[in-house]
């Protein structure tokens, strides 16, 4: 009798496990066939899952959890080709421009009517053009030499008021060319940030450049020492200028008003914006009573690190 009763038990033990075994392998099955529709790309849908078994749970969890991931790879993946397409487009249209110039000059300068004073006017626009194009070639050069991920900068204390009234300094011709008097607000104590001092002169040059540049009136300079951080603001007068201009200032080759713009892509900007985020700082733009505003700031806690770091 108990033989009997030990082997009904033994069965219903066998029907049991296999019933168990038929629905994981159905469930395997079931979520191969989803992956393998999700790999072709038939379709979004993550994983359907019975439940029927914790650790086939966990593990539709975490194909899920991956693939949530794989999307959001995949989009920002689609979102870099489209960026760097239109990239390669802008460049091409921004080298091209002053390209065609430059030829179209010298087609005309070939023409033997025209006269001796009109060949050399056109030699002097071929000459501006090639300038223009020289400097374009290495902004992009430049930039992307700066956002590449190896690129470092030796970031240590440097005097930010010193190196401001050298960069004001170096502009003295620029300013008295354009009759621009800037005022200048410094205040008298000694003020460091940690940052590098090249790439500190080349962010305050592209802003104080691009000022000059475009200022209808005066050009403002300004240094702030707060609590938590150090400012340096330079602002001009601006004539036309909107505030979606305003909001694309640092994005490269934004072409605002091509009025105001006539250099091309304006890529100084863009620039000093890079340098600024090597440095773990910021710059930001603001437009009021037309008035046009550039910031860079440097927060205090990286210099107490530092000191720390030092120390």
């Amino acid at each position: 009798m108990l033989f009997i009763i030990m082997s009904i038990f033994l069965m219903i033990v066998i029907v049991y496990l296999l019933l168990k075994l038929v629905l994981f392998k159905n469930e395997l099955n079931n979520m191969t066939e989803q992956l393998q529709q999700y790999n072709k790309q038939s379709t979004n849908k993550k994983l359907d899952l019975t439940l029927f078994n914790k650790n086939i749970e966990h593990l539709g969890i975490e194909i899920n959890r991956l693939m949530d991931i794989h999307s959001q790879i995949y989009s920002q993946y689609k979102q870099i080709e489209l960026n760097k397409k239109w990239e390669i487009e802008s460049i091409s249209h921004d080298l091209r421009t002053p390209l065609t110039s430059v030829l179209g000059y010298i087609q005309m300068a070939e023409d033997p009517n025209i006269t001796k004073e009109e060949r050399l006017e056109l030699l002097h626009l071929t000459k501006k053009q090639g300038e223009r194009l020289e400097i374009l070639i290495n902004d992009f050069f430049e930039l992307s030499t700066i956002e590449s991920v190896d690129y470092r900068l030796k970031l240590e204390p440097t005097n930010i008021k010193k190196a401001i009234q050298e960069v004001i300094i170096s502009f003295h011709d620029r300013f008295k060319a354009k009759n621009i008097q800037p005022i200048i607000d410094l205040p008298p104590q000694e003020i460091e940030i940690i940052a590098d001092l090249s790439a500190v002169t080349r962010v305050l040059e592209n802003i104080l450049s691009n000022a000059e540049k475009y200022s209808d009136g005066d050009v403002n300079i300004f240094l702030k020492d707060e609590n938590t951080n150090v400012i340096v603001t330079i602002e001009n007068n601006v004539s036309n200028l909107t505030q979606e201009s305003v909001n694309q200032i640092f994005n490269r080759f934004y072409m605002a008003d091509l009025s105001r713009l006539g250099d091309g892509a304006g890529l100084g900007l863009s620039i000093a914006k890079s340098f600024m985020e090597k440095m773990n700082g910021s710059i930001y733009a603001q437009l009021y009573d037309e008035k046009l505003s550039i910031s860079c700031k440097w927060y205090k806690r990286f210099l107490a690190n530092y000191d720390k770091q030092v120390n």
